[in-house]
């Protein structure tokens, strides 16, 4: 079976590194198409993932990601013709499912955040991959059989296999003493961008200047990038490439970020997460906060009162593998091998009676 994953998003390469190693000793061939942002060729080469880059940057404003949209389905078409793939894999990515319709190939989806346009996934995937928490919210009361819900966190898939390395925080050069501080901006080119989230983080970049026994990695999302000049001091660190990010959140003594990834990826590794995301809560975010392990900062003077201490031993959330086994079950099945099913016998798609 030759299976096609397109990696569009920096988070995407964590998840579909376990789902590609599965897929490849169950005996697939698995060809890979990147876009060009975010980082994305540098990581799926620290992941020694070979890909086909096919698409580059993030366009502002409605038409110019239209446009941008339309061409990279195109690019992926002629991509996927001339690789007679038997099933196409992606999380959120747009251009995907059309370009997979077109081919005639079968098409899976996931994504885990309910406040986005999902016309596309309804009306060109499918199978469509998502948390069980938000399956309401985007398939409706009677989800046709496209739709299958999962319990628990994407992020699950890629940490049930993590081994931190133990000496990223002293190769930084940080002291025992010091708090050590993750800060990744909110999306500039996302629809929900807006100045508050600009204005809690120049407050965040000040206190983190000013403060004693402090010490922060300013992780941005694109390496073209501006830093703002309230980050730019000896205090923050600022990256030219990209970092080993779950080990860092796994050093950290707390994590603030403006998107919901690196959030849930911190708390669910027992480092304190705090959200500077403006846009409307997630249902899976919205989880986090209840349960005490996210914090949201919707305004600039919330930012003083986020504690800059070292964090005591926290444990990390128990993660399996039964999800990613899952989802690699979906993929082959739908490609056309039948006889799949999770090692362990439970069937973690099924609907309450």
């Amino acid at each position: 079976m030759r299976v096609w994953i397109d990696v569009d998003n920096a988070p995407h390469v964590q998840i579909f590194r376990p789902i590609i190693r599965e897929l490849r000793e169950r005996g697939a061939e698995v060809g890979v198409t990147a876009r060009d942002r975010t980082y994305v060729p540098q990581l799926l080469e620290a992941a020694s993932i070979e890909y086909t880059l096919v698409g580059r940057g993030q366009p502002h404003g409605t038409a110019a990601k239209a446009t941008a949209l339309a061409g990279r389905m195109l690019e992926l078409a002629r991509f996927g013709r001339k690789g007679r793939f038997d099933v196409a894999v992606g999380h959120g990515s747009r251009s995907l499912p059309p370009a997979a319709r077109l081919l005639g190939i079968p098409n899976i989806t996931m994504f885990d955040y309910e406040h986005v346009s999902t016309w596309l996934f309804r009306y060109f995937c499918d199978r469509i991959l998502v948390p069980r928490a938000v399956v309401s919210d985007v398939a409706g009361r009677n989800p046709d059989k496209r739709w299958h819900p999962f319990d628990g966190f994407k992020e699950e898939i890629y940490l049930a296999d993590f081994v931190p390395d133990a000496t990223l925080r002293a190769r930084l050069g940080v002291r025992d003493e010091e708090v050590l501080v993750v800060v990744r901006p909110p999306s500039r080119s996302a629809h929900y961008h807006d100045r508050a989230s600009e204005t809690i983080l120049n407050a965040l970049a000040t206190r983190i200047a000013t403060s004693r026994n402090v010490r922060a990695v300013w992780l941005r999302r694109n390496p073209d990038d501006d830093v703002p000049e309230s980050a730019r001091c000896e205090r923050i660190l600022v990256p030219e490439a990209p970092m080993d990010g779950l080990s860092l959140l796994a050093a950290a003594d707390l994590a603030v970020s403006g998107g919901g990834t690196m959030n849930r990826e911190a708390a669910l590794l027992g480092t304190p997460a705090y959200s500077i995301f403006t846009g409307p809560v997630g249902a899976l975010d919205q989880e986090l906060i209840r349960g005490g392990r996210l914090v949201a900062v919707r305004e600039p003077e919330s930012v003083s009162r986020i504690p800059f201490q070292r964090k005591a031993h926290a444990g990390r959330h128990s993660c399996g593998g039964s999800l990613r086994d899952a989802v690699v079950d979906h993929i082959l099945e739908l490609g056309g091998t039948p006889d799949v099913g999770v090692a362990d016998g439970r069937n973690p798609w099924a609907f309450p009676s």
